[in-house]
Formats: structure tokens, C-alpha cells, sequence
């Protein structure tokens, strides 16, 4: 369960029991008046980085896999930002055929709903399928966050990378 709006997992809870859904709606509320209910899927969770260049080509990252500590079901604020546990390897050692298929996805899911300049889509990887858990359009940009290390483990320097999108933001002001 998660509040519609927001971010950085804040207001995310697993809810396993009748006594814990009522805290949950509690604090989901706090936050924001749309309460999301999606099912717990067990799976590989894993992100791909999507970013236009300067030229406008669209390109995709390599991936990051999420490691939670053990019984944990979710990534939470507090795993992200208080040391709770957790880490995201970046790159993620996929196969050659399962980073491809991941990717494009991510590029399938950015053109889908419009995305220029920059977004991570997030997914849940399990046996039978790929499924879309979210896509940010504004992930964070600080030198350490999460996508531009996706973007530096694609060879692309951060430096260069706020470049490229400054220029992309440049040229499509430019034209229109």
C-alpha cells in the first residue's frame, strides 16, 4: 500500500494482516487523500535509467537490482535514507538477454507515456513475466542518487550527463 503521490517510498507499507491495513490506511492518509493497493509480487525488483541526449535519441541504462535484507518485503524510506539495510547493485549482473529485454521495455514504457529528457522505470522481474511497477519522471539528479549511477555504469560521466540535458532542454526550447 502506498500514497498515490510522493516519493522516495515515503508512506509505503507491506500490510500481511486486518490490524496492520488499518495502520497503514492511517498513514497513507496522512499523506495523501488516493490510497494505492497493489499486490506484494515476489520477484527481482530492478530499475532501468531511460534519457534523451542532446541529438534526441532515447537511450536506456544498464540496471540496477535491489537487494533487501532478509524477510524484508519493500523497499522503504527507511531502507533508502536511514540506514536500515538494503543496497542496489548497479550495475546489476543480468543476462546479456534479460538486460535487453529489460531495456527495452523501459524505452517502450518512456515512449509510451511521453517521456522527454529523463525517467527510471521500475519493474518486478518474476519466472513469467516483467511487470511495471512504476516509472519516475523526476528521479533524483544528485551526483550519488540512484539514476545517475545507473547513467555512470553505462559509461556516461555525470558531468556529462547534465550537459546532454541542459543541451536536449536547450534545442527542443529552440524549436518550439
Amino acid at each position: 500500500m502506498k500514497p498515490d503521490t510522493g516519493g522516495s517510498s515515503v508512506g509505503v507499507s507491506v500490510v500481511r494482516s486486518a490490524p496492520q491495513l488499518r495502520a497503514a490506511l492511517d498513514e497513507a492518509f496522512l499523506l495523501d487523500p488516493v490510497v494505492l493497493l497493489q499486490p506484494l509480487v515476489h520477484g527481482q525488483e530492478i530499475s532501468i535509467g531511460v534519457w534523451t541526449d542532446d541529438a534526441g535519441s532515447m537511450h536506456a541504462t544498464g540496471a540496477s537490482l535491489l537487494h533487501l535484507p532478509d524477510g524484508e518485503a519493500a523497499f522503504t524510506y527507511a531502507h533508502k535514507y536511514e540506514d536500515a539495510g538494503g543496497w542496489l547493485e548497479i550495475p546489476a549482473q543480468l543476462p546479456a538477454q534479460q538486460l535487453a529485454e529489460l531495456q527495452k521495455v523501459a524505452l517502450e514504457t518512456a515512449a509510451a507515456v511521453g517521456v522527454e529528457g529523463l525517467a527510471r522505470v521500475d519493474v518486478f522481474a518474476t519466472e513469467d513475466a516483467i511487470l511495471l511497477n512504476e516509472i519516475n519522471t523526476m528521479p533524483g539528479l544528485r551526483r550519488h542518487s540512484h539514476f545517475p549511477r545507473l547513467v555512470a555504469a553505462s559509461g556516461t560521466s555525470y558531468d556529462d550527463l547534465l550537459d546532454s540535458l541542459v543541451r536536449q532542454v536547450a534545442r527542443t526550447r529552440a524549436a518550439a
